[in-house]
């Protein structure tokens, strides 16, 4: 099936999340210039709407993985309509449902999902399976702290060559952290952040 951008744009943009379209439109046209086999590995994927777009616009036969641990970070999302989802089941079960509706819709693409915390799965491949991901996207906790921690982590398992990339890049943590690490960085739809040929 043909996924033109307005149909990616739509479904998208109908689940439930923070993603503005213009981000989801970068990641669904980014999606599209990935080759066959490549590897996209999505840090904080909450109910799919990111994830979905990329999905979306990849070539068959991609590998896509979402690592999340669907509980929230309760400090972000206080006095939006998520916060009382944070702590239960009902976001990793609206992902799922997500990610059954991407598979029949793009079953060429191969989905997975790992709920763990970010640090600890990045651990793993990093020792396991290094340099397997042509993109890593990060869109976890955005504390100072934890986006360092997260590309330092990440970094092992992205194919040299690869892309890093992230969101909220006006957010002051991230921001700080981008600034701090001396990124030259292109920006991408709103708020995105990313870098091509990254080699640490």
């Amino acid at each position: 099936m043909h996924i033109t951008e307005a149909m990616a744009l739509e479904l998208s943009s109908r689940i439930p999340g923070m993603m503005p379209e213009a981000d989801l439109r970068f990641l669904f046209q980014y999606a599209q210039k990935m080759l066959t086999n490549s590897t996209w590995i999505e840090v904080g994927t909450w109910k799919g709407r990111s994830l979905a777009a990329v999905v979306l616009g990849l070539p068959a036969r991609t590998t896509v993985l979402a690592v999340d641990t669907w509980l929230g970070t309760e400090d972000e999302i206080e006095g939006t309509p998520f916060a009382e989802a944070v702590g239960s089941d009902k976001p990793f079960e609206a992902f799922q449902k997500v990610a059954r509706g991407l598979h029949f819709l793009r079953p060429e693409i191969r989905i997975g999902s790992l709920r763990s915390y970010s640090g600890t799965v990045a651990r793993v491949l990093g020792r396991d399976e290094p340099h397997t991901a042509d993109v890593i996207f990060l869109d976890g906790d955005h504390s100072y702290e934890a986006v360092i921690e997260d590309i330092r982590l990440w970094t092992p398992v992205l194919k040299l060559g690869g892309t890093l990339m992230g969101h909220d890049r006006q957010l002051p943590g991230v921001a700080r952290a981008l600034k701090d690490l001396e990124f030259s960085f292109h920006e991408g739809g709103e708020c995105i952040w990313y870098v091509e040929d990254y080699n640490p």
